[in-house]
């Protein structure tokens, strides 16, 4: 998404790989992949900290935690980005917050 909460072209692609990635019963349909993005980029608007503080809670989960990384990591590759898979990148940073706070990340 761009600063206008817009989804391009290669933003479309990488959350309709995501959306390959969920099992069957879980699959939006496209039409929902757009809705999904239109909301998301409303929330991050709205309140772009407080949306972020939200994935940690989330995917509190370690097993949803692997997962939404393995997602974006695919998503992320999908339009040519590498993200930083160490600790204390923003990935970890993301989805961890409190743990980075705390100094255990």
């Amino acid at each position: 998404m761009n600063e206008q909460g817009a989804v391009d072209e290669r933003t479309y692609r990488a959350l309709l790989a995501v959306r390959e990635e969920l099992p069957m019963r879980q699959r939006p349909t496209p039409a929902e992949v757009r809705e999904i993005a239109r909301r998301q980029a409303l929330l991050l608007r709205a309140d772009r900290a407080a949306a972020v503080r939200g994935l940690a809670i989330i995917f509190a989960a370690p097993k949803d935690r692997a997962m939404a990384e393995a997602v974006l990591r695919k998503a992320a590759e999908m339009v040519g980005f590498r993200i930083d898979p160490s600790p204390r990148g923003p990935l970890a940073r993301l989805l961890s917050p409190e743990e980075e706070a705390a100094g255990v990340a």
